[in-house]
């Protein structure tokens, strides 16, 4: 497949009105708006690498434009899309960030930042999901001290999903209140350092399985280490 089949051709968008009076130069971008497999990975990365190109220039674009901006915004919003699809069908690693704060009785005021590595192990499949690791840090506060924790969660898929492998890795020293069995009991205490209890802890599962027939699967389930050590309690009083 000839490269240049695929990168597109030179256009004229609309006219905008830059801060230095320029209004013909910077109003040519490329057009990639046709999203296709491209079989070769190099030439694939090339590809992608226009959008990325197209995207930055769209954006200093944005930033010279005084007024008749609203093509411009259109514009670089359809690059981002077309980006995302053009890496999906093509099988390209993509990654993503997450994160952001969150709040539960039991830990108190937490904080998880990590990213999403997805990738395809065959980029020829169109049918095939796509694989992926993820690892999460997660920080929490109580009244006891300040604990953190890493989660760790690993899809992968082979021969047109036929062949699936999950993992799950959790690990940390952490802090939780704990206040018994029933609603009445928990309703009877706040939360504090009375009625916390620290723990430190190690697992990890996974499970492999091979699709036998329509959508079942039989495989195998291990969890190779569990450890769960309590360091520290407080125990309900009345």
């Amino acid at each position: 497949m000839v490269l240049s089949s695929v990168m597109g051709a030179l256009i004229l968008a609309s006219p905008h009105v830059f801060a230095d009076g320029d209004v013909s130069d910077k109003s040519e971008t490329i057009s990639l708006s046709k999203v296709i497999f491209v079989e070769n990975t190099d030439q694939a990365k090339q590809v992608l690498s226009q959008y990325e190109a197209a995207i930055e220039r769209n954006e200093q674009q944005q930033k010279a434009c005084l007024r008749s901006c609203n093509a411009l915004v259109d514009e670089g919003n359809s690059f981002k899309q077309r980006k995302k699809e053009f890496i999906k069908t093509n099988g390209l690693p993509l990654v993503s960030i997450l994160g952001g704060p969150g709040y539960v009785p039991e830990t108190g005021l937490m904080l998880a930042v990590g990213g999403l590595y997805s990738f395809s192990t065959d980029r020829s499949s169109k049918s095939l999901q796509r694989s992926s690791f993820s690892l999460v840090a997660i920080g929490n506060e109580m009244e006891s001290g300040v604990g953190f924790g890493l989660r760790s969660k690993q899809n992968l898929y082979f021969n047109d999903n036929d062949i699936r492998y999950v993992g799950r890795l959790s690990f940390g020293n952490q802090s939780q209140y704990y206040w018994g069995v029933g609603y009445e009991t928990g309703k009877a205490q706040g939360a504090s350092d009375s009625i916390s209890m620290d723990y430190r802890f190690v697992n990890y599962d996974a499970e492999l399985t091979f699709k036998a027939q329509n959508d079942w699967y039989i495989g195998l389930y291990s969890g190779f280490v569990t450890t769960t050590q309590i360091v520290k309690t407080y125990p309900y009083r009345r």
